[in-house]
């Protein structure tokens, strides 16, 4: 179908009444979401996805990662923030970030980048990551190297990030 054959009430079925994605619109009449999306604005016709009538979200099932309550969540919201776990709120979030292991001592991230350094070639921006959260067990087992800190904070988020150097191997 080409663009200038694409009437307004055509876009209206498909958006508002067959309640197709803007994504799936676009690939059917070869116009951009964006255009779409202005055109159906531009007419007083478009309704929006939070409004009733409104094109459907894909709701899942999950329980809280931290407190195991059951939750429901759009889909689209748990893979656009690229979260893994979902929480029932900050309180459980928070709580599932810390750290009973932790022991602060700035003296065992220098001596950890020292015993590192001794077999892997770090930079500035690298980050040694103690697994046991134990400053203090500068065991080379439990040593692990990330690129940068965002690295760093994407693994304790839970994310799976290939370390640059791992000890244990």
């Amino acid at each position: 179908m080409s663009i200038e054959r694409v009437s307004t009430q055509h876009l209206v079925v498909l958006v508002n009444e067959k309640r197709l994605p803007l994504a799936e619109v676009a690939r059917l009449t070869g116009l951009t979401r964006q255009a779409i999306w202005k055109r159906l604005k531009a007419e007083g016709v478009l309704v929006k996805r939070r409004e009733k009538g409104g094109a459907p979200g894909v709701m899942v099932k999950t329980v809280c990662a931290y407190c195991g309550v059951e939750l429901v969540r759009h889909k689209r919201q748990l893979l656009k923030t690229d979260q893994l776990r979902a929480f029932c709120g900050e309180t459980c979030y928070f709580a599932a970030l810390e750290n009973p292991n932790y022991a602060q001592w700035r003296q065992g991230c220098r001596l950890a980048r020292a015993i590192v350094s001794q077999r892997f070639p770090l930079q500035r921006q690298h980050v040694v990551h103690h697994k046991d959260g134990d400053n203090r067990n500068n065991d080379r087992a439990n040593l692990m190297v990330f690129a940068t800190q965002a690295e760093h904070l994407a693994h304790h988020r839970g994310r799976t990030i290939a370390p640059l150097w791992d000890g244990a191997f």
